[in-house]
This record gives C-alpha cells, structure tokens and sequence, in this order.
C-alpha cells in the first residue's frame, strides 16, 4: 500500500525503490546502483557490494521484478536516462517517514523476503501458495 502511495504522488523512484526490497531481497544500500544493463527480462544481475558476488535467490536463480516494477523501470530509464537518482539513505528516510511506526527497519524486507523464499512464515508452506 506505501509503494502505491508513491505511485499516486508520483514519486516513482521510491515506489520501485520499495518494491525492489520487496520483491527481490536485494540490500538497499546495493539498489540504487542497478542500471538497466543489470535487467535481462525480469531478473535482476546485479553485483553485492559485501560479498562481490551475482545476488542470487536461495534456490540459485537471480532475483526477479513483477511486470510492474518493470515498467516503472522503463519509464524512469527512458524519462531521465537512469533509474535511481538519489542514495539509498535518501529512499530509505522517505519510506520510513511514510511508514509510521516506530523502529521500522528497511532490512526488514529482505529478512522476510529469504523467509518466504525457504518457506518458513508460520509454519506454511509458502512456496506452495504463491509461486516466487
């Protein structure tokens, strides 16, 4: 629902921005450095600052966007020539804002996100009701 808010104000680097964290797991300190060569289809092949390795999903396929995120990609690429324009700190102060609770942490997202993808929210199967 925040990443729509964005959306309806228009801020479509903040929006992706969240819905890559979503989507993805990617770190958002490494986010801001995706570039469209980085895009092959839907997934995403982007270096880790930390590790210097390909980010990869737990089952060793890259991390892939919705076709949502894909087009708000596009626009902002062909709009402004890249995609993100500010620094991580910069979106991560701005979805926090929005957010409004207290102790709210954009890793968050990426700790989640791992957990679906190994199936372990409450005990459910996830990766049997939607597929990642």
């Amino acid at each position: 629902m925040i990443a729509d808010e964005f959306l309806y104000k228009k801020d479509f680097e903040t929006a992706l921005f969240l819905r890559i964290t979503m989507e993805t797991g990617i770190r958002s300190i490494d986010i801001p450095y995706i570039e469209w060569s980085c895009i092959h289809g839907k997934a995403i092949y982007l270096e880790e600052s930390k590790g210097g390795d390909l980010y990869k999903k737990v089952n060793g396929t890259f991390p892939k966007i919705s076709t949502q995120s894909l087009r708000i990609m596009k626009l902002l690429h062909r709009k402004q020539g890249k995609i993100f324009t500010k620094s991580n700190a910069y979106y991560v102060r701005k979805i926090s804002c929005a957010w409004g609770m207290p102790g709210f942490r954009i890793h968050s997202f990426r700790d989640y996100r791992r957990k679906i993808e190994m199936g372990i929210t409450v005990g459910i199967q996830v990766s049997r009701i939607i597929p990642l």
